[in-house]
């Protein structure tokens, strides 16, 4: 069809009359069923960026401020699995929440509500984090969600278990409240803190040093005395 319809074309382009009425309607037609697939595709593609999935890093410095978790979670419940470097169950866990997170969205259309946040923290690069939730495990996933931590205790992690859980399945878990964000300093901060600690233990050492010789002239006026 393409080579025929590309033939008519130059003919009209030469002027020759033959199939000239058939190249035009042709041409027209190719054209508008181009744009018609382009659209949909172009349609199509917006539909699934849509429906793309996006698993959060989360550390010391972007939890509260993604999750609000203390504050009210205005951004939505979110699901959190704490894993802990690459510990089998951990590295198992990660691989499966990008499933989750897609299966939370397509589940959502479905049920009319935005879904679940997904996020992982390592408490190998993020101990504080472990600290303040009180985690002596790993992995653990909890779900935040209106100032409330809901512990999964579904047994073994599958993407069914993980979305049950974000919806309802929560309601039967261990809960407790999310506890307040205890102030993290940044880098200046540190910067601070390292310099006042530096000064510290300079200080510490010239005072020892001064002591030390201090003693040292007692001694040795002691031994001129005597002498």
């Amino acid at each position: 069809f393409r080579s025929r319809l590309l033939t008519q074309i130059w003919e009209v382009i030469k002027g020759r009359p033959r199939d000239a009425m058939l190249a035009v309607p042709r041409l027209a037609f190719a054209t508008a069923y181009a744009l018609a697939t382009a659209c949909l595709v172009g349609g199509a593609d917006d539909l699934g960026a849509d429906r793309e999935a996006t698993v959060h890093l989360l550390t010391p410095e972007t939890f509260e401020h993604l999750t609000q978790a203390a504050t009210g979670a205005t951004t939505g419940p979110w699901l959190v699995s704490f894993c802990a470097g690459a510990e089998y169950e951990c590295k198992r866990l990660r691989r499966l929440m990008p499933k989750v997170a897609t299966q939370l969205v397509e589940e959502s259309e479905e049920r009319g509500k935005p879904p679940a946040n997904v996020a992982i923290v390592d408490t190998y690069e993020s101990p504080w984090l472990a600290k303040r939730f009180g985690l002596s495990h790993a992995p653990t996933v909890i779900l935040f969600q209106l100032g409330v931590m809901y512990y999964y205790q579904g047994g073994s992690y599958t993407v069914d278990r993980l979305v049950h859980f974000c919806h309802g399945g929560y309601k039967s878990s261990g809960m407790s409240q999310v506890p307040p964000e205890p102030h993290v300093p940044d880098s200046h901060e540190r910067t601070f803190l390292i310099a006042c600690l530096a000064v510290a233990v300079v200080s510490g050492a010239l005072y020892v040093v001064d002591l030390l010789l201090q003693r040292s002239r007692s001694s040795a006026k002691r031994k001129r005395k005597s002498k």
